[in-house]
């Protein structure tokens, strides 16, 4: 299915940035699947044939003590088996987070501007842009440890931050992708990049972020728990049975979370870029030079466009009025957290209600 080019000549409310980011994904659905698959698909069946061949014999074991099997639980095959997880833990972290992000995410935004790059010519077109990103996402998982550390200080750690570390992974990690990839910033420009664009949009960007998240939850966690708790129903607890039955369900379970995962990536990186696009459009007239260069005949290239458009000035780090947000944010937190920890109380007294506790 062939979509027109949806370059942006206003700002998107909610409403239509949502029909673009599902209008990109329908029109190069193959292509985007393509480009994640070619990195998720060979690293999950290497993932599932570890754990199978892993933790089958260690279950097994465990079902079946003997002196001979129960060297299995921790014997050199499976601590083997336990490095070759983390090995495929880290390949995936840099072929799918940064090359095949990126890959896809270049992708994207060519097709918002109005081309069609195929696989190949998609990680073509990316260049060193994974080894930014990934230095990116780095540099911001070290600035998040901080941030861990800056919460436990009394009164003013306590205040803002949550609402800081809770910014910085809902509303300022997404951006990192395609300011690195469209723009080709450093890892800290992009940083810094991402963290002006977030402010500009502060409660809306973490509310739509945070509807990602959600979603993605609805998308994946909750059929793929479906499919396993039917499964159990059907053939029973693999943990209570034997070797093939774990691998039967490990099989089941890996199948199901990739095509799910697929599913909600390729929506969630498509409304990502679309946001990306969006905030310069209201705040720095990336539409405008979208429109200069067709008028005068310049390539539409995503990559010199971002590069010709304006940018606003960078302004202090953070502002008073930004930490009355973190602190609000922290307060929401709080409340949240004490809501649901009543919830779980209330019905665990039910359930012991009805079971005759009282």
């Amino acid at each position: 299915m062939a979509i027109q080019a949806v370059a942006p000549s206003e700002p998107m409310g909610v409403g239509r940035l949502l029909d673009q980011a599902v209008r990109l994904y329908r029109g190069s659905f193959l292509t985007f699947v393509g480009i994640i698959a070619v990195v998720q698909v060979p690293l999950t069946a290497l993932q599932l044939l570890i754990s199978i061949l892993t933790f089958g014999p260690a279950l097994d074991a465990a079902l079946n003590p003997s002196a001979d099997s129960l060297d299995t639980l921790f014997g050199p095959g499976y601590m083997t088996g336990i490095g070759a997880s983390i090995l495929v833990g880290l390949a995936s972290f840099v072929l799918l987070q940064g090359v095949a992000t990126a890959a896809l995410t270049r992708a994207i935004a060519d097709r918002y501007m109005g081309h069609s790059p195929g696989i190949l010519e998609a990680y073509r077109r990316v260049g060193g842009a994974w080894l930014r990103l990934l230095g990116a996402l780095f540099l911001l998982g070290l600035i998040s440890i901080a941030l861990l550390i800056w919460l436990i200080i009394p009164c003013i750690g306590w205040i803002t931050g949550p609402g800081m570390l809770a910014f910085t992974v809902l509303a300022v990690l997404p951006l990192l992708a395609p300011i690195v990839v469209v723009e080709g910033a450093t890892a800290t420009q992009a940083i810094r990049r991402a963290w002006d664009l977030a402010r500009r949009r502060f409660w809306w960007l973490m509310g739509f972020f945070l509807a990602l998240l959600v979603f993605a939850q609805v998308i994946i966690s909750g059929p793929t728990t479906l499919l396993i708790l039917v499964f159990q129903f059907v053939v029973g607890d693999p943990f209570a049975t034997n070797q093939s039955t774990f691998a039967i369900q490990t099989l089941v379970q890996s199948v199901a979370g990739l095509a799910l995962s697929l599913v909600y990536l390729l929506l969630q990186l498509n409304a990502v870029t679309l946001v990306y696009f969006d905030t310069p459009v209201r705040t720095e007239g990336f539409d405008l030079a979208v429109l200069a260069r067709g008028e005068s005949g310049q390539s539409s290239d995503v990559a010199a466009v971002a590069s010709a458009a304006p940018k606003a000035a960078a302004q202090r780090l953070i502002t008073g009025r930004e930490l009355l947000h973190f602190g609000l944010l922290s307060l929401g937190a709080v409340v949240i957290y004490f809501v649901f920890l009543g919830i779980g109380m209330l019905l665990g007294f039910l359930m012991m209600g009805s079971s005759g506790g009282f």
